[in-house]
């Protein structure tokens, strides 16, 4: 296991002193910073996603602090308690020490390379720890009360991200060929589901128990289910087919391990149908969205992960002539070291040798600001509220649910409302990113306000409240 977590360390090291990898992540641990200093998530501050991840970022901080490097760590080390979930279920399943240490590395490797597809923090890293698990605790047990732990594991996961109910729909299915194998009866089967799905209901009782009680369970069931079904989903087939090629393809070769072990007949075929089966249901829920966001693919890295592995349980002269050199340790490692080092200079210079410019203006701010003081980010990084220890003005933080047509009218959200609110509470620094300020505010601004700094270009603008 420690192995394993060094791995992760090691592969995410140069990114975890940047301040921005990606949005979401800023509101994670800006929403988290709120909800850790008492306010209520889809009540006071508001955002499209359940409110597991919030309630584990406030955690992490309520523990460790809000320092985005302590964040990026722990993020690591929840990667590599995955991938050793992943190398626990190949032993569970009867492969060598050698499949499970791969399947363990490749999923830390794959989550490790590219921006979008798992090095910025997000939702699906987070789930699929607790959708591993389940799938271990199912493995490793006959049914009885480790299922209901297996099931208030896959709710941990459904309150972090709502697509985890397909990896339980995966799992559900994998139990039913069981007994169906094993000739239960249905009682037998039917005591098994129903404590699967007593322990997933639990979390979702939990939270949505808690909405009940404050008064706002209407908020909650609008902000957590209804907005996301009012967006718009205009992909085309061609689309999805590219979206999803993408993703096979910038995993060569770890796709073609991953193709091997579903097709090679030495492999047990219940293991080879689970795979493919739960690789169906994880595409429908990555394509069902309508979105082409590379970060969905992270759920489907748990079976790819554990397919791919299986090959290197494979003797060397029984592989595919074609196969063989590049498994063949004399060749495979210091391929792999080649990639590592490559991969830890690529992410030094993409985040450790550029300009930090939100820092730079959260600097600025922090030299200048009062206790008192509110500032207003804008469409700028909203990670600089965390930055300058300053709550948001309004409910809706990520900038593009306020500045971008298809989130405010899906979200219902009253512009001229906030709007009014943000002039009210007269922050003395306001944040803009674009040379021109929206219509919203401009005249507001270049009223009320005056120019004082630029940082990175036009990339951050801030302005200071003109003394009356």
């Amino acid at each position: 296991m420690i192995g394993l977590l060094l791995a992760a360390i090691l592969l995410r090291f140069c990114t975890f002193f940047v301040s921005v990898i990606n949005h979401d992540e800023s509101t994670y641990l800006v929403l988290g910073k709120m909800v850790y200093l008492g306010y209520d998530y889809w009540v006071d501050y508001i955002d499209t996603k359940p409110p597991g991840i919030f309630l584990i970022v406030a955690a992490i901080q309520a523990l460790f602090g809000d320092a985005i490097f302590v964040f990026r760590l722990i993020t690591a080390i929840w990667i590599g308690l995955t991938g050793y979930l992943l190398y626990l279920i190949q032993r569970t399943w009867n492969f060598s020490q050698r499949v499970g240490i791969a399947s363990g590395l490749i999923y830390i490797l794959i989550t490790s390379i590219f921006t979008f597809y798992g090095i910025s923090p997000n939702t699906e890293l987070f789930f699929t720890l607790f959708t591993a698990l389940a799938l271990l605790i199912i493995l490793r047990n006959q049914g009885g009360w480790p299922y209901f732990l297996a099931g208030l594991a896959l709710g941990f996961g459904f309150m972090i991200k709502y697509v985890v109910a397909f990896d339980a729909l995966a799992f559900g299915l994998l139990i039913s060929l069981n007994a169906w194998r094993q000739k239960e009866n249905f009682w037998s089967y039917f005591k098994k589901g129903a404590i699967l799905l007593g322990g997933f209901l639990i979390p979702i009782a939990v939270i949505f128990g808690y909405y009940y009680q404050i008064g706002h369970l209407d908020d909650a069931l609008f902000n957590g289910f209804i907005v996301s079904g009012r967006y718009p989903k205009t992909l085309s087939l061609w689309a999805y087919t590219k979206f999803i090629l993408d993703f096979f393809l910038r995993y060569l070769p770890v796709t073609v391990f991953f193709i091997y072990g579903l097709t090679a007949k030495r492999f047990a075929p219940p293991k080879r149908h689970f795979i493919l089966l739960w690789t169906i249901t994880v595409l429908v829920a990555i394509l069902l969205p309508g979105n082409t966001y590379g970060h969905y693919f992270i759920q489907l890295m748990l079976p790819f992960s554990l397919g791919a592995g299986w090959i290197f349980g494979v003797p060397n002269p029984a592989l595919p002539a074609w196969l063989r050199p590049i498994l063949r340790p004399k060749l495979g490692y210091p391929l792999l070291g080649l990639l590592v080092a490559t991969l830890v200079t690529f992410q030094a210079l993409d985040y450790l040798k550029k300009p930090d410019y939100i820092r730079e203006a959260s600097r600025y701010l922090n030299e200048r600001l009062e206790p008192e003081d509110e500032i207003y980010l804008g469409n700028a990084q909203h990670i600089i509220y965390l930055l300058t220890n300053r709550s948001p003005l309004h409910a809706h933080v990520h900038p593009s649910l306020f500045w971008q047509a298809k989130h405010y009218e899906a979200m219902d959200i009253d512009i001229p409302g906030e709007v009014a609110k943000i002039k009210a509470a007269q922050p003395r620094f306001v944040l803009i990113r674009e040379e021109e300020p929206d219509p919203r505010f401009g005249d507001w601004i270049q009223d009320e306000y005056m120019l004082i700094q630029k940082f990175g270009g036009s990339k951050i603008l801030i302005y200071e409240r003109i003394e009356q």
